[in-house]
């Protein structure tokens, strides 16, 4: 995989898996209701969404990320307590490719520091994390 990853504040303690379906994926998945109706249908057909705190989630995932998002290829997006990543299986040689997935993440982070602060525990957040590994 390439990667990459940025540090975050993290204060409204935000968990996030966000990965696009493969062709058999899409298949299997398309007569599901999307857990998050956001409005944008065909985003929601090719994406698995987890996340912990959905009214802050139309914040993270607004038009311009999701349009992007639709754009590129394979990815696969985690936010955790303390950092975003960004991954795509194989190598990416692009320059463009690398500085586009890094400043969506850097526009998705600075939205994620100045969510307000939420009381959950690490144990809360922990199990999030986790549910992000086996559910995406």
């Amino acid at each position: 995989h390439t990667r990459g990853r940025i540090p975050i504040k993290n204060r409204g303690s935000f968990i996030m898996g966000l990965r696009h379906k493969s062709l058999l994926e899409l298949t299997q998945t398309r007569k599901e209701k999307p857990p998050f109706n956001r409005g944008d249908a065909d985003f929601e057909r090719q994406f698995f969404i987890f996340c912990n705190d959905e009214e802050n989630l139309s914040a993270i995932l607004t038009p311009g990320p999701r349009k992007a998002l639709l754009r590129s290829a394979v990815v696969a997006i985690y936010v955790r307590m303390g950092e975003q990543v960004w991954r795509r299986a194989g190598e990416v040689s692009s320059l463009k490719v690398i500085r586009s997935l890094n400043q969506l993440l850097l526009n998705m982070a600075e939205t994620i520091d100045y969510l307000p602060s939420r009381g959950r525990s690490l144990t809360q957040c922990m199990a999030d994390e986790k549910a992000i590994e086996k559910g995406l």
